[in-house]
């Protein structure tokens, strides 16, 4: 009797870990409100006010498949023109974006369309529907030969920045070439060849212009703090005069279905072997389009997903596996991505990878399996659909919608498709795919089109309105009985709670002799505690629609836990344990520092990462704390060292409540969570913890260079970096400023430079890398190799100025102040957005109303406060520079240019 209670009991208990915590879509609405000007132009408008930004997104529904042979690239480089001024306005886009507080603002571009969007304070949406309006209707006038050549400078660095990366060169266009025929629009990459770019004539990219940018092929997508009748009439307004354009033939569905194996192979500058397999399969819209998502993660989502488990997991002959769809409005693709270990042959990878396919499709995935992948699916929308704007926000989900289906709420059809989804669907989806496709044509009657007359001043920009108020939320302090700090900001807009667990730790707690022990520590504890395994807590999470990290950098340890607010017991109960209890075993332990050594590989062959990692090697020294790199890798002979005794010494010694603060945001209160962290967290004892010796690092005495040679890249990265007082002691709002005007923006001087004025490189920023202490102040940009040394001049040359005889002037000032304040309400959009700004209250040390009097301490600044600022953080005399590139080609002009230099390699040492 007692043996067979103790069977139910467990089996009661196994029902429990495997219960799985379904979703109910049908509350999942984006309401909206659809309408077609007389020019034919759709406009969708989405309410939403639980903050005073408005998201702007404009899709133009025109790609690279509308491009032909010897004319690829013209979508991609037209959007780029797009931003370069318009008839009433001649001078760059985000000059007057920037100026009004815009954020998430960019425009994109893919085969089937192209987009332009940004986020704006309500007091500027007029603005933003005049200049939206204006380069949609009122443009050609403002495209001359000069603009033209500088935006296919910036496009071809844009290619060769892509190519530039391990695994970049080609293969994306490896992949298109040999899956579509030759006639096919998805036969070429979207950024189109270097040689079509060459010929593109200022009449093609006007007749480009012409045919694909009227009113009648866009659709306007607006979301945020809006009245719905208001913003049509401002619509009408502004929009009403811009001609609807020539009918446009759009190609209908060619899925292009492939017959048996073609095969491919090619060499890169890459640490590792990596196979790829492409299927072609339905286009956006398709039903089996979703049962094929869902199959994806089913294969590759999660350590207990059938590729991963066995790949990487269980064989451990894989650092990584991958599954994925590409949608695309004719026609999409479906992705197998793995990376071997070394001397695993890609013979093998490739083997269990169809073993494993093979099974799923013969038998489908079980139940669990399925019902893991679609809470998923559907609490990964929901985390989306709290941002209006962006990527998967609100505006963006709606255009999407109408572009590709004409119903801008299609998400509820496809949200149902994986809800109801069954393991035969997603089995009979899977195998569907063996028959070929077709392509069929058909011509459509043009409507009757007809433009309203214009009542727009269009001789000047419109005068924004009074800027909202940003309101930082209100948050809660308590401490918990064992002293773990407890700060929680309530947010009810979605029912999700995100926990940060932020610990003083960090890669700063590491000693020299095992660099990286703090970032595997971190990486350890999901990876079991002393009542689950890594691959029951992988499920779990999945379960329960949840999301788990556990990570470090340079200051912290953190844990983090998103989870939605009906399953956030049974996710916080998870938490804790991962926090108090990981076990950190033996088998995981050697798995991970396989992959971590396959990382820090990986850092080093690219050209930025590889820069990066050597940067606070060489400003801080080896002996000093914030002397390893800022990914935490460590390096090889370090990680081999570490053993399960140091990660548990390192855990006991620093995870103390006393040395931690929980940092809460969205659907709860101190009052419900209080008694449930006191009683998760009862066995937590306060400690003593050691204290961090960060000392206090010099600069240089004189400017010296550092190259790393990448034979035949066909780019030199180049950084200028130096060390920076901490923020306890200088005006750090205004070396905030200073970094914006020099390079944080995008219209920072750097950029402006080596980008709009040079096109030698897709993008030059600076940044100050946030830290407690002495933090480095660093510039960098990629170049074609040829421009290398032409570079370095202008870069030295910003550098000297902006502390010299060019100094920050009132109206970049001003220009960088709007954009810090106005800027504001959308920094604070989402839950993990508060999260993140309490986080760094607590890691700074700052006061309680720093966002609060944030604004004001912006508008006070003078041009003297932000210059003085600037000479603490730049130094031009006292840098270091670290050139990534080709030495062969770049090394003797360097030396012409009088700087000390030395080759050192990707763990800077000399060589």
């Amino acid at each position: 009797m007692k043996s067979r209670s103790i069977l139910l009991i467990l089996s009661f208990l196994f029902l429990v870990v495997i219960k799985i915590f379904p979703q109910d879509i049908s509350k999942i609405d984006i309401p909206y409100k659809k309408f077609v000007l007389n020019n034919g132009l759709t406009l969708i408008v989405h309410e939403d006010h639980k903050a005073p930004i408005v998201a702007v997104n404009v899709w133009y529904h025109v790609g690279s498949k509308n491009e032909k042979k010897g004319k690829t690239g013209f979508a991609h480089l037209f959007e780029h023109l797009m931003f370069n001024g318009s008839e009433h306005f001649n001078d760059d886009y985000f000059q007057a974006m920037e100026r009004v507080g815009a954020t998430d603002m960019n425009g994109t571009t893919n085969e089937d369309r192209t987009n332009y969007f940004e986020d704006v304070p309500t007091s500027a949406v007029d603005l933003a529907l005049w200049m939206e309006s204006d380069r949609m209707g009122h443009l050609l006038g403002a495209i001359d030969q000069a603009k033209l050549d500088e935006q296919r400078g910036v496009v071809q660095n844009e290619k060769r920045q892509g190519e530039n990366r391990p695994y970049g060169r080609k293969i994306g266009w490896a992949i298109s070439e040999n899956t579509y025929p030759e006639n096919h629009p998805y036969h070429w990459q979207t950024i189109g060849y270097m040689e079509d770019l060459d010929s593109a004539s200022l009449t093609d990219v006007k007749n480009w212009f012409m045919k694909y940018y009227g009113a009648a092929n866009a659709i306007l997508s607006i979301a945020g703090d809006i009245n719905t009748d208001s913003i049509k009439l401002k619509v009408e307004k502004y929009f009403g005069d811009v001609p609807p354009g020539p009918p446009i033939e759009h190609q209908k569905v060619w899925i292009a279905k492939m017959t048996g194996t073609k095969r491919m192979t090619m060499q890169d500058r890459v640490p590792q072997a990596r196979v790829y397999e492409v299927w072609n399969i339905p286009e956006y819209g398709a039903q089996d389009l979703a049962y094929l998502d869902l199959l994806s993660d089913i294969l590759a989502v999660g350590k207990t997903s059938r590729l991963y488990k066995r790949l990487v997991y269980d064989e451990q002959i894989a650092t990584d596996v991958h599954a994925f769809y590409s949608s695309g409005e004719i026609g999409s693709q479906f992705d197998i991505i793995a990376t071997a270990k070394e001397g695993i042959p890609l013979s093998k990878i490739e083997s269990e990878i169809n073993e494993e396919l093979s099974k799923v499709l013969k038998d489908g995935p079980t139940e669990e399996e399925l019902e893991k992948v679609k809470t998923a699916h559907i609490s990964n929308f929901i985390r989306g659909i709290e941002r209006i704007g962006g990527f998967g926000g609100t505006s963006d989900i709606l255009a999407q919608g109408e572009v590709f289906t004409g119903s801008p709420d299609f998400y509820k059809t496809r949200l149902k498709w994986v809800s109801n989804s069954t393991p035969e669907d997603i089995k009979e989806a899977g195998n569907r795919w063996l028959a070929d496709g077709k392509f069929i044509l058909e011509v459509l009657p043009y409507p009757d089109y007809t433009t309203t007359a214009s009542t727009v001043d269009r001789s000047k920009l419109p005068e924004t309105g009074i800027p909202p108020e940003a309101k930082f939320p209100d948050f809660q302090e308590t401490t918990l009985s064992n002293g773990l700090k407890i700060i929680l900001a309530k947010r009810t807009s979605v029912p999700l709670v995100e926990f940060n667990l932020v610990v003083d730790a960090g890669f700063s707690a590491d000693q020299p002799e095992v660099s990286g022990l703090a970032s595997l520590t971190s990486d350890m504890m999901d990876e079991g505690t002393k009542s689950l395994n890594a691959l029951n807590i992988s499920d779990e999470l999945l379960k329960l629609g949840a999301h788990l990290y556990s990570g470090a950098n340079v200051d912290n340890s953190t844990v983090n836990l998103s989870t939605m607010k009906s399953n956030m017991n049974e996710s916080l109960s998870l938490f804790a344990d991962v926090i108090l209890n990981p076990s950190f075993p033996e088998k995981e332990l050697i798995r991970l520092k396989k992959e971590r050594i396959a990382a820090i590989e990986q850092e080093k062959a690219s050209p930025i990462s590889a820069g990066f990692r050597v940067l606070p090697i060489l400003l801080y020294g080896k002996n000093s704390s914030y002397g390893t790199t800022w990914r935490g890798n460590g390096n090889k002979e370090s990680i081999e060292k570490i053993t399960r005794d140091d990660l548990i010494k390192f855990h006991d010694t620093w995870f103390k409540p006393n040395n931690a603060t929980l940092i809460i945001a969205g659907d709860a209160t101190l009052d419900e969570l209080k008694p449930k962290l006191e009683k998760l967290f009862d066995g937590w004892k306060r400690g003593k913890v050691p204290e961090k010796k960060l000392g206090n690092v010099k600069n240089v005495d004189k400017p010296v260079v550092y190259l790393i040679n990448i034979p035949d890249a066909p780019q030199s990265v180049i950084f200028a970096a130096d060390i920076v007082p901490p923020k306890s002691e200088m005006n750090d709002i205004a070396a905030e400023t200073a970094n914006n005007i020099f390079g944080g923006m995008f219209t920072s001087r750097i950029n402006m430079n080596l980008r709009e004025g040079k096109h030698w490189t897709y993008g030059a920023r600076s940044i100050i890398r946030g830290l407690k202490a002495q933090r480095p102040f660093v510039t960098y940009a990629p170049v074609q190799t040829d421009k290398t040394i032409d570079a370095m001049k202008e870069m030295s040359k910003e550098l000297m100025q902006f502390v010299g005889n060019k100094p920050p002037t009132k109206d970049e000032l001003q220009k960088a102040k709007q954009n810090q304040i106005l800027e504001l309400p959308g920094r604070w959009e989402t839950i993990s957005d508060v999260v993140n700004y309490l986080t760094n209250l607590v890691v700074y040390n700052l006061p309680d109303d720093y966002y609060k009097t944030y604004s004001d301490k912006v508008k006070n600044l003078n041009v003297s406060d932000v210059l003085k600022a600037a000479e603490k953080i730049i130094e031009p005399d006292k840098m270091i520079w670290i050139v990534v590139g080709d030495q062969s080609k770049i090394e003797q002009g360097i030396k012409d240019l009088g700087y000390e230099i030395k080759v050192i390699n990707s763990e800077a040492q000399e060589i």
